[in-house]
């Protein structure tokens, strides 16, 4: 069994190609497909069809995997850093079920072991938040895939060790399944033929106008003795969007990504509104994603762009202007799983003539999980309009890749290499840092992100910028949280920095609401704003004791920064387009 090949699902129904081959004035090719269209295609189907789809595409797959309980438990005594070298002695333990997730052990390890002998190799799947590496055997061991590991057999009794990463307030184990090798084999086998259908299910459902032969090839497709991959063939002309178009922000570029059913190359062309002349960009690829970069110097009045397919176009999508004298921001953060809300809050952030938008971490609430990625990526479109979008990892898009502190969907979604980066417009400086790539959370003085940091902060676009924006996942300050005060990692190294450095905002998510304080550090004025309730679940309507914010609200919404000059205009704006707060700054020198 090849572990590049489990749970590699087929995921989303998405977009459909109509191809009419045209130049001059690109035609429609592809549209986001709402939920009545697929509901209305299933309902055209004749009944015994329909109910082949459900049984084939939506009822439960049995899972062979059980309950692993009883572990015993130990909260590290120690501030351990990213790796250990070897399992610290069990002391001061309890034996705990399943699940263990409201432990309060802020930036800690927290240790689980258990005494394990197996005549067979058994498939070990765990859901740690937020993260574990895993020791068996005498070694630790990397995941088959996300959260999942193979445990071969033992020949005597040996220990089991979870050495679990909370990186927030709570967290801990949240559960622990094993299944028999065989036993997940053919479940694994169930769920790629499954995923097979549902590409079946999307091509066909792609088709403008299926005709009888369609509708023959489709119920060939989930007869119960047909091989999925023979009556795939039928549907496999037919190419689509499963991520349409999306575009990030980067220092001096603009990457514009999308992703397809096949291996179909595309090429972007664009124009600006002040030039006629098609420009064609390069195609690059980065795994299942293609993509293309474009200098920040062409966007500067906005960007109409199309695909091109063969010879079929896509309809234009516009790109806002970026470069625009007054410049208007969006900040949200957590949109973590809530992607009817986090789409709305596209929505209103483009009705608001919004450029570009800021994403303050925490994208997803499993970021060992591709599809929801996949799920993020989709949401930055609506219709012909694509919301530029400059990321901030948080906490959730490192959940499950502690064992290698790599977050390989985060880094293949959002085209970087680093979570920590610079973007200088119009002389306004945006820094983004990543305390979520060490453990516990910190940016050590000794690493390369501290000695990058401290170049961005002493260099001279930023000493000589109109504002300076720091931007991160966990808050310094914030009592929307009961029993949460903000990090006190990222409090220190903020409060050393903001009066020598001029901080004059600091931009954070982790909170799921908005809050905002501005504070003095001596002669300079430092403004923090939350705003973490881009679709994850609201906190509490309690308070922590402290600090004592200017505002607290708890609603979804995303804040909205309008720079004119050295004045900034926030506003925090639901996603019915109400504004519940607003406030103007004069940042002085």
């Amino acid at each position: 069994m090849k572990a590049r090949n489990i749970f590699h699902l087929v995921i989303g129904i998405v977009s459909i190609w109509a191809c009419r081959p045209q130049y001059e004035q690109p035609t429609y090719i592809g549209q986001l497909l709402e939920m009545d269209t697929i509901h209305i295609r299933y309902q055209e189907l004749p009944s015994p069809l329909q109910s082949q789809v459900r049984a084939m595409l939506f009822d439960p797959i049995e899972t062979p995997f059980r309950p692993f309980e009883k572990w015993e438990r130990m909260v590290s005594k120690t501030n351990e850093g990213s790796y250990v070298d070897h399992i610290p002695e069990f002391v001061d333990t309890e034996i705990i079920d399943l699940p263990d997730k409201d432990i309060l052990a802020p930036y800690t390890a927290i240790w689980y072991r258990k005494k394990v002998k197996f005549k067979n190799t058994n498939i070990l799947h765990i859901n740690p938040d937020d993260g574990a590496r895993i020791y068996y055997q005498g070694g630790w061991i990397d995941p088959l895939h996300d959260n999942i590991y193979s445990l071969p057999a033992s020949a005597d009794s040996t220990w089991l060790v979870l050495r679990v990463m909370n990186q927030a307030m709570h967290g801990g184990l949240r559960h622990a399944k094993i299944a028999k090798e065989e036993d997940f084999a053919m479940y694994f086998e169930q769920l790629n033929q499954r995923s097979i259908r549902k590409n079946i299910w999307q091509h066909y459902i792609s088709i403008d106008s299926p005709g009888e032969k369609d509708l023959q090839q489709l119920e060939k497709s989930f007869a119960e003795n047909t091989t999925p991959d023979t009556a795939m063939a039928y549907f496999r002309s037919n190419t689509f969007f499963t991520i349409p178009p999306y575009a990030l922000l980067f220092d001096s570029t603009l990457k514009i990504a999308w992703q397809l059913n096949n291996s179909d190359t595309l090429e972007l062309h664009y124009r600006t509104s002040d030039n006629n002349k098609i420009i064609t960009s390069k195609t690059l690829f980065n795994k299942s994603l293609q993509y293309v970069e474009l200098p920040l110097t062409e966007a500067h009045d906005g960007l109409t762009c199309w695909l091109q397919h063969k010879d079929h176009y896509t309809d234009t999508f516009r790109i806002a202007n970026i470069l625009a004298d007054t410049l208007t921001i969006g900040c949200w953060g957590d949109s973590q799983g809530g992607w009817d809300t986090f789409r709305k809050i596209v929505g209103i952030q483009l009705e608001d003539n919004v450029q570009f938008s800021i994403g303050l971490g925490d994208l997803v609430s499993n970021g060992s999980s591709e599809e929801q990625y996949q799920y993020f990526t989709r949401s930055l479109t609506k219709g012909t309009q694509v919301l530029p979008t400059l990321i901030v990892p948080g906490n959730h898009d490192y959940d499950g890749v502690f064992h290698n502190f790599n977050p390989t969907h985060l880094r293949r979604y959002t085209l970087e290499e680093q979570g920590y980066k610079s973007f200088n417009i119009k002389d306004y400086y945006f820094l983004a840092i990543d305390f979520n790539e060490f453990f516990p959370l910190s940016i050590p003085e000794e690493s390369e992100q501290f000695q990058w940091m401290y170049n961005q902060i002493n260099s001279k676009a930023w000493q000589n910028a109109k504002i300076r924006f720091l931007m991160l996942h966990q808050p310094p300050y914030s009592q929307g949280w009961p029993g949460y005060h903000g990090a006190p990692m990222v409090k220190a190294l903020v409060d050393s920095l903001a009066e020598k450095y001029r901080i004059d905002f600091v931009l954070a998510g982790h909170t799921h609401d908005y809050e905002r304080l501005s504070k003095q550090y001596g002669n300079h004025t430092t403004h923090f704003v939350i705003s973490g309730t881009g679709g994850g679940n609201i906190e509490p309507s309690e308070l922590s004791e402290y600090p004592v914010m200017d505002t607290v609200i708890k609603s979804h919404l995303y804040t909205q920064i309008k720079l004119i000059d050295q004045q900034v205009l926030l506003k925090a704006i639901q996603p019915n387009g109400d504004v519940v707060d607003k406030l103007i700054i004069n940042i002085h020198e």
